[in-house]
């Protein structure tokens, strides 16, 4: 018998899917006592050239604050046995056991999410946090049209703030982030996803050019949609150049869930 699959992931779910439909084996939660089956003597496997390919791409579970120092050990065994794809966040990985786990079953890194401020001040590996605030103080005297205009004034947002967005509308601004993405792609792989999220807050840029991003039944309902895909697809346009398949992702979100004008 021989069993092989494009990533060694697939090989696993070869082998489970093996004893699940000839050995009559199943794990419906995580566990041992979520293993069900009857003793047999045997487990006869008939000739044949059979060929599975997933129809989802993405098939996971999101732990969000979900234990985040705990190996998971169980439910990551649980997941590849059931035909999902283990992921996790990069940054959890600074446990040696959870990263050995995720590895030993095929893991993805999963990151991004509420990502605009760590792209910016160059998070995911590139700078310490005290780096990316002191990195951030200095762009705020340097490049302080890269900061958000709220009220009339340059707000000074830092890593770990949420509150306000960056100006989006500022080249430097993705110039930045790219750079911060393209670090990320090229440790990770990009057999890895990264969604582009913003800042978990509601404030945006009020400068001239990122208001005119906004058609005006956007800001009848005070949404940024087509602001925001607009950055997104600018952003990600650029890293494609370099890494073609790179998984990369937006969002509908807070206050631009709806669907922009044109793009």
């Amino acid at each position: 018998m021989t069993l092989s699959a494009a990533r060694p992931r697939g090989v696993l779910y070869a082998v489970y899917e093996i004893l699940k439909r000839y050995g009559g084996i199943r794990w419906l939660f995580p566990g041992e006592d979520g293993e069900y089956f009857t003793a047999r003597p045997t487990i006869a496997v008939p000739a044949q050239d059979t060929v599975h390919n997933p129809t989802s791409r993405i098939r996971t579970m999101f732990f969000e604050s979900c234990n985040i120092n705990s190996p998971l050990r169980d439910t990551r065994d649980w997941m590849v046995r059931n035909n999902m794809v283990v992921s996790t966040y990069s940054r959890y990985f600074v446990w040696p056991e959870i990263e050995r786990l995720c590895r030993e079953r095929g893991a993805v890194v999963f990151d991004g999410l509420h990502a605009f401020n760590p792209l910016l001040f160059g998070g995911y590996g590139i700078r310490t946090h005290k780096e990316q605030v002191a990195f951030a103080e200095e762009l705020y005297e340097t490049h302080p049209a890269v900061f958000p205009l709220i009220n009339g004034e340059r707000v000074k947002i830092l890593p770990g703030m949420h509150r306000f967005q960056p100006c989006t509308s500022h080249p430097k601004t993705t110039e930045l982030m790219l750079a911060t993405l393209e670090h990320w792609i090229k440790q990770w792989g990009q057999d890895s996803i990264f969604v582009i999220g913003n800042n978990d807050g509601t404030s945006w840029c009020q400068c001239e050019h990122c208001r005119a991003l906004d058609p005006p039944e956007e800001k009848k309902i005070r949404s940024v949609a087509t602001r925001y895909w607009t950055f997104v697809n600018g952003l990600v346009t650029r890293a494609l150049e370099k890494y073609p398949d790179a998984e990369l992702y937006g969002w509908a979100y807070k206050n631009f869930h709806q669907p922009p004008a044109g793009l």
